[in-house]
């Protein structure tokens, strides 16, 4: 018996002329931070929207916590501890963030919504993970940075166990992504299986201890990510042997086209 919290059999995906995922089969373990890498059509997104509820297999089954399933949808996938933080925020931007965190399942005492429970619940699960938010700001008035870390607290709020981050730091400034991987070095902590999807090498290195190489629709290799390079993972990636990465230049430097000097934002 396999100790990975969620496994993956099987998982084949076909659309008219393209096999978007073929005979995928994988493992995911609580507490570990498994990196999907692949070029553009790998595969990546297909799997992981197959884990979300968002698609459905055509062949295969999905694990999770000893339970089967050939597919389930997004509201299913949530019961059983499953969900997925896209580039594009879902919070609704009008709203306040302790809002956000109960629309739909508010706090009632009485006959009346129990606005200040739910700020001072809000507020416990911010600073669970060291969020430093306060629960009534408006969310139109927050950074990307901080409107994905509220959408991150508010699903382990929900009781998450398994969250996928879809190229989570694409939007972010440098500050931020330090900000991000912090706080998924605590979801770590609290034993949350995380699989994050990057085109970049570096944060992998930093962040992930295990990462899977996919390529047209295959899992092609499982890795411990200490233990490769990134030639070893580019040419997983292309099945080629990359030279010349950056080829010399020949051309020559002309006239200043565009200068610009002490610009702020």
């Amino acid at each position: 018996m396999s100790d990975a919290y969620l496994q993956v059999k099987n998982l084949t995906k076909t659309y008219p002329g393209v096999i978007a995922l073929d005979n995928a089969t994988l493992e995911f373990r609580a507490g570990e931070v498994h990196a999907l890498l692949g070029e553009n059509g790998a595969g990546k997104s297909t799997l992981c929207k197959m884990i979300s509820g968002a698609q459905m297999p055509d062949e295969g089954e999905i694990i999770i916590g000893g339970k089967h399933f050939s597919g389930y949808d997004p509201i299913e996938a949530q019961k059983n501890g499953v969900s997925m933080v896209y580039q594009e925020i879902s919070l609704i931007p009008t709203l306040k963030v302790y809002e956000n965190f109960f629309l739909g399942k508010e706090i009632v005492k009485g006959k009346f919504i129990d606005t200040e429970k739910m700020i001072e619940e809000t507020g416990k699960a911010l600073k669970s993970l060291d969020i430093k938010v306060d629960p009534r700001e408006r969310v139109s008035n927050m950074s990307v940075a901080f409107q994905q870390l509220v959408e991150i607290c508010k699903i382990i709020y929900e009781n998450a166990k398994i969250i996928i981050l879809d190229e989570p730091t694409a939007p972010l400034t440098n500050d931020e992504v330090e900000t991000l991987f912090r706080v998924v070095r605590e979801l770590k902590k609290k034993g949350i299986v995380i699989i994050y999807i990057s085109h970049r090498l570096e944060e992998l290195y930093e962040l992930s201890d295990k990462v899977t190489v996919m390529r047209d629709g295959k899992v092609i290799e499982t890795l411990q990510t200490e233990k490769t390079t990134k030639d070893q993972l580019i040419r997983l990636m292309v099945a080629r042997k990359m030279e010349d990465s950056f080829p010399e230049k020949n051309d020559t430097t002309g006239e200043t086209a565009l200068k610009v000097e002490h610009l702020s934002t």
